[in-house]
């Protein structure tokens, strides 16, 4: 389940009007090199279905089951990190 809504909401986000630039990564969640990732990075395990926003080498947002949050909630994240209207880093 959680793979469709990331893929939908992937598929929303590249064809929107004035689509945002942003790369997309899979990683299987079970896989050792990707517990051993996490934790050099210092960031949670999430488990299946987590989805982690990182930009520049960190993690600026997380949802812990992307089914739950639903197309909608991709999305709606990710336009408040690198929307148009999103908010300048200080």
């Amino acid at each position: 389940m959680a793979r469709r809504v990331i893929r939908d909401a992937i598929a929303r986000l590249r064809t929107a009007e004035g689509p945002i630039a942003f790369e997309f990564f899979a990683i299987e969640e079970d896989a050792p090199a990707f517990a051993e990732w996490l934790a050099s990075h210092q960031w949670p395990v999430m488990g299946s279905g987590g989805v982690l926003w990182v930009e520049a080498g960190r993690c600026v947002a997380r949802e812990i089951a992307a089914g739950q949050a639903g197309v909608e909630g991709i999305v709606r994240g990710t336009e408040a990190l690198w929307g148009e209207t999103a908010p300048l880093p200080l």
